[in-house]
């Protein structure tokens, strides 16, 4: 069938569109890999209204409830392969062994950010076995462990809170000069007792004995040097997930997809929401927010070139 809107991306800017989309009586898909995005897998969110102190995944679980209940349907495991403009109809490929390919009216792309990693030699063979970019979802298997966090920016120090109550020892590595982000989370780091920080400094090298992590060597001052752990933690920023769209939308000198003032791309019928996009900020409620009014504007377009 032909939608009216296809969604590609299930984070707070994807399900909050869905919701409004769904209250226009579109008819709407919502394809995401997975559910809730970066939320998802974020600690205690403190700073949503309503919302206090319960975890991210908590939240995303409420607002997918609340589209689904409007009618909204959410299919996951999905991997989007190509957007492409057919006719006056948007076409989108996907991995899907059955419908890989759907029509739509309109789309509106939320597909968020995916973690930077540092592009060491041998560092995806150590995902799993010592190295990881989520504390969230890795940060138990550190009981009684030496870790190290590459990083000190919002995600970094949030990592530190979460470890303080598990690992052994924690030691941050940054190449910046202090820990960034709000300043209540980083007043509660820096009463963390036994945290050590290496700052203006950059990783060189991870070791590995066995196939798991051993040690991790850094350089400051052009002195290198390593520490002894077990476990790494690499939180230095994220990647816009925009490879498939760089050759049919404009983006900007970050990869991001740049958007006016109503979520539309330089592609007539095509708008964009969340971390995805140049938005200044990226919080879970501003994803929200700006998935609002994507649906909103969608909505717009298709009653114009209805008429």
């Amino acid at each position: 069938m032909d939608y009216d809107l296809i969604i590609l991306g299930g984070g707070p800017a994807g399900l909050t569109a869905g919701i409004y989309a769904q209250r226009y009586n579109l008819q709407t898909i919502l394809l995401t890999k997975d559910i809730g995005g970066q939320t998802a897998l974020s600690g205690a969110i403190e700073n949503y209204p309503g919302f206090d102190g319960k975890t991210g995944f908590e939240l995303i679980q409420k607002i997918r409830s609340q589209f689904e209940t409007l009618g909204g349907k959410v299919v996951e495991g999905i991997t989007i392969s190509k957007l492409s403009k057919d006719g006056n109809m948007f076409k989108v490929d996907t991995n899907a062994t059955q419908n890989n390919s759907l029509t739509g009216k309109s789309i509106i792309i939320s597909l968020g950010k995916r973690h930077r990693k540092l592009g060491l030699e041998g560092e995806d063979e150590l995902v799993g076995k010592g190295l990881s970019y989520c504390v969230t979802c890795d940060g138990m298997f550190t009981k009684d462990k030496d870790v190290v966090i590459v990083g000190s920016g919002y995600s970094a120090a949030e990592g530190v809170l979460i470890l303080a109550k598990i690992a052994k020892s924690i030691t941050v590595i940054s190449s910046a000069d202090s820990f960034s982000g709000e300043p209540v989370t980083i007043e509660q780091v820096k009463k963390i007792s036994g945290l050590k920080t290496i700052f203006n400094a950059k990783v060189t090298r991870i070791m590995s004995e066995n196939g798991f992590i051993k040690e991790i060597e850094y350089e400051k001052d052009t002195q290198k040097s390593s520490i002894n752990c077990q476990f790494i933690f690499v939180e230095i920023g994220y990647m816009p997930n925009t490879e498939l769209f760089k050759e049919i939308i404009n983006l900007n000198d970050k990869g991001e997809i740049i958007i006016d003032e109503k979520n539309a791309t330089s592609l007539a019928g095509v708008f964009a929401a969340g971390d995805i996009t140049n938005v200044l900020s990226k919080q879970s409620i501003i994803a929200a927010g700006e998935g609002a009014k994507a649906a909103i504007a969608a909505n717009k377009y298709l009653q114009n070139t209805s008429k």
